[in-house]
């Protein structure tokens, strides 16, 4: 499992960075905001999340450890994958997808692309 890389920039996409760590060039996707904020030759690290499939291996990488526990506990959520996640926090910073799930704001939740089909009240 690869949980952090450490590396200079050298090339940029709206979602993922291309991280040169000793000579290998690792594509990381990573939220918008970090992608915008990056800026090539810069020395970046990341705390990533590696997804194994059956036809690719993709790399996840986030500023910080909050996160990219965020990031896994949204994994852990029916119907959200890699990129729905990562989509999320390129929105919602790891404090507001708490709040928002705290006081039950789906329209902040959908927003990001998150569907919460809750259980229907007893009344």
């Amino acid at each position: 499992m690869i949980r952090m890389v450490r590396g200079t920039v050298i090339a940029r996409g709206k979602d993922y960075l291309v991280i040169d760590v000793g000579g290998v060039g690792y594509k990381v996707f990573v939220p918008e905001p970090a992608a915008l904020a990056a800026d090539l030759n810069e020395t970046l690290m990341l705390h990533t999340y590696l997804q194994v499939r059956e036809d690719a291996l993709n790399l996840f990488g986030f500023v910080d450890t909050d996160e990219l526990a965020m990031f896994e506990l949204l994994l852990s959520v029916n119907g959200v994958g890699p990129k729905v996640a990562l989509a999320t926090l390129g929105v919602l910073s790891p404090d507001m997808l708490r709040s928002a799930v705290a006081a039950e704001e789906p329209a902040m939740l959908q927003k990001a692309g998150i569907t919460i089909n809750r259980p229907p009240r007893d009344g």
